[in-house]
């Protein structure tokens, strides 16, 4: 008797809470002398096999399914199995490995897998050697978004262009926000000994434009940590509540991590809110989990997320930068410019004072905008009159946000 695509059919045909158990007692008849172990949720074998840690070949008896995604265009089109039977092996021992996944109703999805080996060791042993393999993170991000997973390279090498020198912020934020979190990381034992749970949030806030992002980027560089950057809580097939809990049950073997979250005003609605505050601070542990949080709008926040210390511990203002960190961050991409469009010091002063109201981000285009001016007629003008030129344009906008078109498609559910 052979495990066949029919069986498959079979089962889908009965009720959402009966496929797994008809699945399993399946395939003891098709292996009674072998162990069968199930797996619930994500997996990685592909991922796990790609590296070259074992060998993956799909089975003839069950037809492979796939849906086709792809994340964007710097992304390649990858497969997601929806059913595939493979033969695998792994140092030496052979397994078969049926996946599936259905939708059981609602907008959630569920996804097994059964593991058929000698015995159950050897099957668990494949299984955790999977598990310690994906819960590593590299030379990589590890992206979560639409309630799943991925990795990724070109994330991690944009961070590395981010450092902690090359970041102006007002006072002393920068500092207090770097000793903080490498304190953090290097005080293991002390919270132990205290009995402190070992996890802490920081809640960066402020107008858009003035470094929160940067900063996490520069963070993430300096401190070397795994990380696990939030992108949304909103998948096709699944709720809110089932994807944070996915989530933190990720984090919370990646440990110790940083965990981010990006405009948070816009990943937390009333619906998920108290499901989100019971995964960030309920029982479970979160132990050695950074989690650093950022919103240009912490007047949208819930007071249980903005008020409770031991949810984000620490809350960093950043503000709109002063004449002198506006006249800090001229001078760093001044350095980076060809000698030809360099300012003089008394210069970027004049262009510093001129720039009042302006954020890192506009400060950034005044200086692209007034490099494309210049090449438009190299040498005819210095550049610190192009730039001081440039500023009055970029002081409307300033002033005055481009009207926003009110939109009438149908609201979001």
């Amino acid at each position: 008797m052979k495990f066949r695509t029919q069986e498959v059919r079979k089962a889908f045909k009965l009720p959402p809470n009966a496929i797994s158990y008809q699945i399993s007692c399946w395939l003891s008849e098709v292996y009674p002398d072998r162990a069968i172990e199930r797996v619930e949720g994500y997996f990685g074998l592909e991922e796990f096999a790609r590296a070259g840690n074992c060998r993956l070949e799909p089975m003839k008896s069950v037809l492979p399914e796939y849906d086709l995604d792809c994340r964007g265009v710097e992304y390649p089109v990858e497969k997601d199995a929806l059913q595939i039977f493979y033969q695998t092996e792994w140092q030496g021992h052979q397994f078969e490995i049926l996946q599936l996944k259905w939708h059981p109703g609602g907008y959630n999805s569920m996804r097994c897998h059964w593991i058929v080996g000698a015995d159950s060791l050897v099957v668990q042993a494949f299984y955790k050697a999977i598990s310690d393999y994906n819960g590593e993170i590299r030379e990589e991000i590890l992206v979560f978004s639409g309630g799943c997973f991925h990795k990724s390279e070109q994330l991690y090498q944009d961070i590395q262009s981010s450092r902690l020198e090359n970041l102006v912020l007002p006072g002393t934020v920068k500092e207090e926000l770097a000793q903080d979190c490498q304190e953090f990381f290097e005080s293991e034992e002390l919270y132990a000994r205290y009995g402190v749970p070992w996890k802490r949030g920081y809640l960066l806030m402020g107008p858009p434009g003035n470094g929160k992002s940067h900063a996490v980027k520069a963070l993430l560089n300096h401190l070397k940590k795994p990380c696990i950057y939030v992108q949304s809580f909103k998948a096709e097939h699944s709720t809110d509540h089932s994807v944070m809990k996915e989530l933190f049950k990720r984090a919370r073997v990646t440990t110790p991590c940083i965990l981010v979250l990006e405009d948070l005003d816009s990943l937390i609605n009333d619906g998920n809110r108290s499901f989100f505050l019971n995964e960030l601070d309920g029982f479970a542990s979160n132990h050695g989990i950074l989690t650093i949080a950022t919103t240009n709008h912490p007047d949208r926040l819930d007071p249980a997320i903005l008020e409770r210390p031991s949810r984000f511990d620490r809350k960093y203002t950043f503000r709109m930068p002063a004449v002198k960190e506006r006249l800090a961050y001229l001078k760093l991409w001044n350095e980076r410019l060809e000698k030809d469009l360099r300012c003089s010091v008394a210069a970027l002063e004049k262009v510093a004072k001129a720039t009042d109201g302006f954020s890192f981000a506009f400060l950034k285009e005044l200086v692209l905008s007034s490099m494309m001016a210049w090449m438009r007629q190299p040498g005819k003008r210095k550049m610190e009159q192009v730039m001081l030129e440039v500023c009055d344009p970029l002081k409307e906008q300033v002033t005055r946000p481009l009207e926003v078109k009110p939109d009438y498609s149908e609201d979001e559910d």
